[in-house]
């Protein structure tokens, strides 16, 4: 998309105290694309607007409260990390489920934004290069889904396989996380030929996004989960549905002769759509994609179907105070 001037961005926060998410996007503006786009302080005057920070408690109440939302839903877009996200507002949504109420609103997006003490600094940090593989595939992650739960009890032939359940050794919101454990994540994915990249609390796993930055392959499962558009999946990952769980170890052993093309080209497109220096344009184009395919104006979703939505998580229990409270990370 081409502009004769450059399109102005307002950017701000759902939450006055935590602005984490907020600060991180216009960090990443440095790397941005500057002819094209200038970030203003007034919404008014803006021609898009970016919205984060609407985490855990009253998210509900955060979404549909907000004063700029209510006076510029037709130019303002929501970014969300959250693990199970309720699509009240259009924009991009790391764990975006495919769903009818979505109305090509909801797109999905990486973590490159996310609070940058989650990181793990040995993957932030990595120098690339092919290093030596001892296994097959590997994953180790929490017990925070029933797929998770059914893969911790599966058995496998081969003996270069590495699982680990670290429900009861790491916690991402655990402000006193050791070291070691970040450094074995780091030390046993860079020596894996595959990763597996199985949904936890939400439909997106961040080691997915971790793997491509570190050249592994990846391996996702998550069947109502929306690929982030760009990429081509298909050619650097094995998408597989839950049902084909069983079958894991003899689908991934048929593949194995191509990790290390399939490894280079994740990292490839890492760099190319989700990496720091690239990020914030990603972001804007997806939003400007996003206004540009949509044949019902916002304000009606705003209005109606929203409101709709609200009433009905709340008729069944879901209410505010229960689908926000402390979602562990994958």
């Amino acid at each position: 998309l081409y502009y004769m001037q450059k399109l102005l961005i307002y950017i701000d926060s759902f939450d006055n105290q935590n602005r984490a998410q907020t600060r991180e996007l216009i960090d990443l503006y440095q790397y941005a694309d500057q002819e094209k786009y200038s970030l203003i302080d007034t919404p008014a005057k803006a021609d898009l607007i970016i919205l984060g920070d609407a985490e855990f408690e009253n998210y509900g109440e955060k979404i549909m409260g907000n004063i700029v939302l209510k006076n510029h839903i037709n130019k303002s877009f929501i970014l969300s990390y959250r693990d199970r996200p309720i699509p009240l507002v259009r924009g991009l949504y790391t764990s975006a489920e495919k769903s009818l109420i979505n109305f090509n609103r909801i797109r999905s997006c990486a973590y490159t934004a996310y609070y940058k003490s989650f990181r793990n600094p040995f993957i932030y940090n990595h120098q690339f290069k092919l290093e030596e593989k001892k296994y097959l595939f590997s994953f180790i992650g929490r017990d925070s889904h029933i797929c998770r739960s059914r893969f911790f009890k599966m058995k496998f032939d081969r003996k270069d396989i590495f699982i680990e359940n670290s429900s009861n050794k790491f916690n991402l919101y655990d402000q006193n996380k050791e070291l070691a454990c970040q450094k074995q994540f780091y030390d046993v994915l860079l020596s894996s030929k595959f990763s597996i990249c199985l949904r936890g609390s939400g439909a997106s796993s961040i080691r997915l996004f971790e793997s491509m930055q570190l050249g592994i392959a990846p391996v996702i499962i998550s069947d109502e989960w929306i690929l982030p558009k760009g990429p081509r999946w298909n050619e650097f990952s094995l998408i597989l549905k839950l049902r084909d769980l069983p079958n894991l170890e003899k689908i991934i052993s048929k593949n194995e002769n191509k990790y290390l093309e399939m490894g280079l080209l994740a990292r490839k497109e890492y760099l190319k759509y989700f990496d720091d220096k690239v990020y914030f344009n990603y972001v804007i184009e997806n939003c400007l994609h996003i206004r540009l395919k949509q044949l019902i104006p916002e304000i009606f979703f705003y209005k109606f179907l929203d409101n709709i939505l609200l009433f009905f998580l709340k008729f069944k229990n879901w209410s505010n105070n229960k689908f926000n409270k402390n979602e562990i990370k994958n």
